[in-house]
């Protein structure tokens, strides 16, 4: 469905204080900011890898184990990175340190390779030069992607001094989910199914599950 762009999917990031993935929405069209920050990571040996967005902007991935790193220390070191190429407000996902079994699920992430979009040269993953070509194979980008270990998070925390309480306040806002997307999901209602659907697919980021269906449809190599 969401690759042949019937519907589009996504998730929600945060499994009670950790999370596999870290996402930074740069809300302008102007490519500067999100390449800096890709440069800067790469700097701290954090891979991080750049998406178009489906309206305006782009979208910065980083990939972390598949077990889960600590939310909190994603936060800071993205917060650290952003103030560093001086874009401290620009919107960070997870947007909390952790939920609690209260019935949320956090803020929703749309998920890459949405079809309907993607003739359009958006939500695919593009080069972080000035060419912003996207891959011509986008399977072989998911395949080589680089997960990054928590020991270089708190490798970063430790050398920069950097304070874990400065994100404390991150839950004071209630989990809710994220009206940016522009559609709604029946999560309250298909909540086992969701949660399932999430742990074994999208929530897992384990994108590598295209390979395994007939992409003839999908209108990009």
């Amino acid at each position: 469905m969401h690759l042949k762009g019937i519907k589009p999917y996504g998730f929600y990031p945060l499994t009670g204080n950790l999370t596999r993935v870290g996402v930074i929405d740069f809300d302008n069209d102007d490519p500067e900011l999100p390449i800096n920050f890709i440069d800067r990571a790469i700097h701290y040996e954090i891979y991080a890898y750049l998406e178009k967005s489906k309206s305006k902007g782009y979208h910065v991935w980083m990939f972390f184990s598949n077990k889960g790193v600590s939310a909190r220390k994603v936060r800071i070191v993205i917060k650290y990175i952003l103030e560093e190429i001086k874009s401290p407000d620009t919107e960070i996902f997870p947007k909390q340190n952790v939920i609690y079994e209260n019935g949320s699920f956090g803020n929703f992430i749309n998920a890459p390779l949405f079809g309907k979009l993607v003739p359009e040269g958006k939500t695919l993953f593009i080069r972080h030069d000035a060419t912003l070509k996207p891959y011509p194979n986008q399977w072989e980008v998911l395949e080589s992607i680089k997960r990054i270990n928590e020991d270089i998070l708190d490798s970063i925390i430790d050398i920069n001094s950097l304070d874990e309480e400065q994100d404390a306040d991150a839950n004071q806002n209630s989990c809710i989910t994220d009206n940016k997307t522009g559609f709604s999901l029946p999560i309250l209602k298909w909540t086992q199914k969701v949660k399932t659907f999430l742990s074994g697919f999208l929530c897992n980021l384990n994108f590598l599950f295209i390979v395994n269906f007939n992409i003839s449809f999908f209108p990009f190599n």
